[in-house]
């Protein structure tokens, strides 16, 4: 998934995913562009929900996504030219 922010746009992939201390974390695989962690709490699956059902196009994208190849969709920021992603 590709994560733009004013902080910084990173490249993460999933490493992993357990439940602490009751949220979902999700951890950033390797390959990712720094390592990350995102917490979910119960009310953010609830936002997301409410989100997505009140998306129709959403929906029908997420619900079919399982059915499309693998494919690398999202623009790719040169990390060398990327005023956000100073090295410091």
């Amino acid at each position: 998934m590709k994560v733009v922010s004013p902080l910084a746009n990173l490249d993460m992939y999933v490493g992993g995913v357990r439940v602490q201390d009751g949220q979902l974390l999700i951890e950033s695989a390797e390959e990712s562009t720094m390592p990350a962690e995102v917490f979910i709490s119960p009310q953010d699956v609830r936002a997301f929900l409410r989100a997505l059902l009140t998306s129709p196009r959403g929906l029908v994208w997420a619900l079919t996504s399982v059915f499309r190849p693998a494919t690398s969709t999202t623009k790719q920021v040169n990390r060398l030219q990327d005023p956000l992603n100073k090295p410091w």
